[in-house]
Parts: structure tokens; sequence; C-alpha cells
């Protein structure tokens, strides 16, 4: 049976923060600049961010972390950061 269009929809519309979890590794991505633009790509998607904390396609792209040693996996920030740039220049 088809799940109901609610809860599809809820799923779809999860804030990043809550969507994506990343594996620590041996040397992966800065964990605290990373989940800074994921609380930022929240704050965008919910509509509270404030004109300087708006995230757009171009900064997620700019952004830069540096490569320490207990970090985020790099490939899964990379897809997910992919997915947020989708998710925003997607037709509203």
């Amino acid at each position: 049976m088809d799940e109901p269009l609610e809860q599809g929809l809820s799923e779809f519309f999860e804030e990043p923060s809550q969507r994506y979890e990343f594996d620590v590794v041996m040397r992966g991505y800065d964990r605290h600049p990373v989940n800074e633009l994921f609380n930022r790509i929240q704050k965008t998607f919910d509509g509270t961010a404030d004109e300087l904390e708006r995230v757009t396609p171009d900064v997620i792209r700019a952004t830069e972390f540096n490569v320490v040693i207990r970090g985020y996996h790099r490939r899964q920030v990379h897809e997910a950061l992919l997915d947020c740039i989708r998710r925003l220049q997607a037709p509203a």
C-alpha cells in the first residue's frame, strides 16, 4: 500500500541536521564548521535564517573545510551538500 501523502512530505521537508548523519573517520572534515553550515542550511529551509545566515547554492559550493583527525567522512558530507543544493534549487 502507498504511504499517506503527509508522511512522505514530512520526510522530504525534514531539517538537514536531522536528515543527514556523518560517520567520524580518521581523516575527515572538521566537525564544527560542518555542523555550523548545516545549522545555517536548516535555518534557511525553516525560513528562520536572517539575511546574513541565509545559505544559497553558491555559498555551499564556495565552502571549504579543513581535513582533521577524527572528522566527518568527506564523501558523505559532499553528498549531503549536493542534496541541499538540489533542494535549494527546486521550484517552490
